[in-house]
Parts: C-alpha cells; sequence; structure tokens
C-alpha cells in the first residue's frame, strides 16, 4: 500500500504548493476549532459549573487548572525547537 507521501510526490510539481498549502490551511483550522472546544469545555467545567459550590473549592479547581495549563504551556517549546532544528539553542 502506498504512503501518502509518495502519493502526493507523484502530484504534478506545480499544484504540489497549493495542494500543501490547502493541507496545512485545513490542519490548521481544525486545531483551532479544537483548541476553542478545549477552552470552552475546560471553561465550564473549572469555572461556571464550581462557581456554584463552595468558594474553596472553586479557588482550588480554578488553581489547579491555572498552575496545570501553565505546566502544559511551558513544557510546549523543547518541542517547537526541535522540530525547526534548532534544538541546540536555549
Amino acid at each position: 500500500m502506498k504512503t501518502l507521501a509518495e502519493r502526493f510526490r507523484k502530484i504534478h510539481t506545480k499544484a504540489q504548493p497549493v495542494l500543501s498549502t490547502c493541507v496545512y490551511g485545513l490542519v490548521a483550522s481544525l486545531a483551532a476549532v479544537a483548541f476553542q472546544v478545549a477552552i470552552n469545555w475546560i471553561y465550564k467545567r473549572c469555572y461556571t459549573v464550581l462557581s456554584q459550590g463552595s468558594l474553596s473549592h472553586f479557588a482550588l479547581i480554578s488553581l489547579g487548572a491555572i498552575v496545570g495549563s501553565s505546566l502544559l504551556a511551558g513544557c510546549l517549546p523543547p518541542f517547537a525547537r526541535r522540530r525547526r532544528g534548532a534544538a541546540s539553542h536555549r
């Protein structure tokens, strides 16, 4: 079975940049929609629903959500450096 990359190489050379741009745009838009859905889900679960309960429980869960998302965002830059080929620059 042929891989997707092999099939892509068989496309006419003038059409490859246009097709790859369309694919990148589609993937980026799907990622943006997924991000927005995830943010709305986290907001509803961590803030809207919990704001109806006790203040201490709300504050603890809110702090956990903020710390967790900050830690996750802090873990992403090393992956981005490796992908662009600049792993030696820190």
